[in-house]
């Protein structure tokens, strides 16, 4: 069996402790009541890109089996094991104001700070 190991860069909010369910519940998306429990049928996920700002992003870190979702803005920096990325310090994730400017409103409804970021992902 292998193991692969990816890391992660990004400018985003980190939803933490947050359940789909209550993520989409504070955000509008879907109706207080409606199941997000069961992500296996992406509904939740595809509801809440759907209604994410077009500079923003779903990213899921941690482990294919206990995801951690972050909302970040897009051209994140991805790095597979064995597989080291160059990256350019001029050009190092450069976050557009239209994209802090809807990660600083989603932040407010969340009461979660923006920030940069370096996550891992292992599937086994």
């Amino acid at each position: 069996m292998s193991v692969s190991t990816d890391a992660y860069l990004l400018f985003g909010i980190n939803i933490g402790e947050l359940s789909l369910q209550e993520l989409v519940e504070k955000l509008g998306i879907y109706e207080e009541g409606t199941d997000c429990s069961e992500i296996e049928d992406g509904d939740c996920l595809e509801a809440l890109e759907e209604e994410l700002p077009k500079t923003l992003e779903i990213v899921i870190t941690t482990h294919s089996e206990y995801p951690e979702y972050f909302i970040a803005a897009k051209g994140y920096k991805r790095a597979w094991r064995g597989y080291p990325v160059l990256l350019d310090s001029k050009e190092l994730l450069k976050v557009t104001d239209k994209a802090r400017k809807d990660l600083a409103k989603i932040s407010k409804k969340l009461d979660l700070a923006a920030g940069y970021w370096l996550a891992s992902y292992t599937d086994f």
